[in-house]
């Protein structure tokens, strides 16, 4: 049950015994939820699990006639039946996919639609005025605020979003997965902010996968599974360990696949890989690369945002085109050369994308398209599409992934994050490549989801494939990993292997020598 403060009124907001559901589906049953003003709380669960689902009855997104329950704020009983009925009530939520007009400037964004006037004169001083406020609170004081939306970083439009909130002066600030394409720095930029909101009486709900980043900054935590309330704790009463538990019901220990790790022959040997900064004429993204990977085994590139990981591995594959580097590279213990992404598919090199949505799924087709979009050659005769074969052959791939979805024949873009990404998997898994590069596999992934995909990748190594993995986890990189390889700055600077694989070796050859030496300086007081 969730913790109930012996005072009601030391609330700021109450949900009590909510339940939705969509036709036989039950997506919350019988739901509490409770905020307090300055409180970061946060909301976890394994997708699917609800938390959205209540969010959105919050945000007035589904209307009261459409749920069973009280939403209380304050001694207040509310019932929105629409979003601009919950925004009135002092609540905004910030959705994953940010809602800013990108050709409209800063200042324009954040007044939009709440702009001071005059008997409909826009008072263009008093606006500019409470811009320069916001971004002071925000922590952007040095943005212009008549630069466009588009110039920003995603950091930086993460926070416009909170100023739009503290415009219009909303008590409640509801933060979905804001984290997940930020930068380090731009992370821990955002929780500093998050915190000092807090401090000064906002309430925030938290909704994130990074338990790291849940830990650090919330007050309290509360987990759903499968709509239902397992429980709100003090994040001061609670261990990551304890948390993950929780969500799945099952320990920590059981997320990353016991295996003995077999390493055969070389699967992938690369030499003084080079990959020229195309926008910066003279300047390198990758400096001179060797590396290699055996059959069965698991190597992890580990580094800091910006290290050069993902353009060592796209430019494998010609993703910078084929004269966008220079090296050598042998497959199989041959030396090779690829013309495109397709021809190093075809001769068993695969990349699976970081960007899921962009660069790695066609959103608005079925799930069984895209899992065979790479092997037409495996649902075809004569060029005609068997529909009979492709479902047959999906499905294998939906079943052993343990996708959850209701028809082969729903668009990609319905599922959530965790299964969007395990469709990703099965559409090169059907071409069982020799070796496959998978970058950043689990990013907005709940707990869950990555134990299937941790499964799978050990499932891939022990049948004999070279398996590489992108990963900016450290619990991921030390968990998977049979060996990791570490970069720095488009160059690699070091490999561990057993008992070196530890986050303090990892870090260390992960941060710029001028970096760990200003780190040092500051910690022993000299400036």
């Amino acid at each position: 049950m969730s913790v109930i403060d012996e005072n009601p009124s030391a609330f700021l907001l109450r949900m009590s015994s909510i339940s939705k559901s969509f036709g036989s589906f039950h997506a919350l049953s019988d739901v509490n939820f409770d905020l307090r003003a300055g409180e970061i709380h946060g909301l976890i669960g394994e997708n699917g699990a609800g938390k959205s689902t209540l969010m959105r009855i919050l945000g007035g997104v589904y209307p009261a006639s459409s749920f069973t329950g009280e939403i209380m704020i304050g001694n207040s009983h509310c019932q929105f039946h629409s979003a601009h009925d919950s925004e009135n009530a002092g609540i905004a939520m910030i959705h994953q996919e940010l809602e800013l007009a990108p050709n409209l400037t800063v200042n324009e964004n954040i007044n939009l639609g709440r702009e001071v006037n005059t008997f409909g004169v826009i008072r263009s001083q008093k606006n500019l005025a409470r811009t320069a406020a916001v971004l002071q609170r925000v922590g952007l004081a040095v943005i212009d605020p008549h630069t466009k939306i588009s110039e920003l970083s995603l950091g930086q439009r993460q926070l416009i979003e909170i100023g739009k909130a503290l415009v219009q002066k909303q008590k409640i600030i509801i933060l979905d997965e804001p984290t997940t394409s930020l930068s380090l720095v731009e992370a821990e930029n955002l929780l500093s902010i998050m915190r000092t909101l807090a401090n000064e009486g906002t309430a925030l709900i938290f909704i994130t996968h990074r338990l790291d980043e849940l830990m650090a900054v919330s007050d309290r935590i509360t987990v759903l599974r499968d709509g239902k309330l397992v429980g709100t704790r003090s994040t001061d009463d609670v261990s990551t360990e304890g948390l993950v538990e929780m969500m799945v019901g099952r320990p920590l220990s059981q997320l990353f696949p016991q295996r003995k790790s077999t390493p055969g022959s070389q699967a992938l040997e690369v030499s003084s890989w080079t990959v020229p900064d195309a926008k910066r004429p003279g300047l390198t993204r990758v400096k001179s690369a060797s590396f290699s990977a055996r059959t069965g085994e698991i190597v992890v590139f580990a580094g800091l945002v910006g290290a050069g990981r993902t353009e060592l591995a796209r430019s494998l594959i010609c993703g910078y085109g084929a004269k966008a580097s220079a090296g050598s590279l042998k497959l199989g213990g041959r030396d090779t050369s690829f013309a495109s992404p397709k021809d190093a598919l075809r001769k068993g090199l695969a990349y699976v994308t970081e960007d899921r949505k962009d660069d790695g799924l066609v959103l608005r087709q079925s799930i069984g398209i895209n899992v065979t979009l790479c092997a037409p050659h495996k649902v075809s005769r004569f060029g005609v599409i068997s529909q009979r074969k492709q479902t047959e052959i999906a499905s294998q791939y939906i079943k052993s992934l343990n996708v959850k979805c209701r028809s082969l024949d729903d668009p990609v873009g319905d599922l959530s994050g965790g299964n969007q990404q395990k469709v990703l998997l099965a559409k090169y898994l059907l071409l069982r490549p020799k070796v496959i590069i998978l970058d950043e596999p689990t990013r907005g992934v709940d707990v869950g989801a990555r134990l299937d995909i941790y499964t799978t990748i050990a499932q891939l190594a022990d049948s004999g494939s070279s398996v590489i993995v992108i990963s900016s986890d450290m619990q991921e990189v030390i968990g998977l990993a049979d060996r990791v390889i570490v970069m720095c700055e488009g160059a690699i600077t070091g490999e561990l292997v057993g008992d070196e694989v530890t986050e303090g070796k990892i870090m260390e050859l992960a941060i710029p020598k001028s970096s760990t030496n200003s780190l040092l300086e500051g910690k022993n007081g000299t400036h």
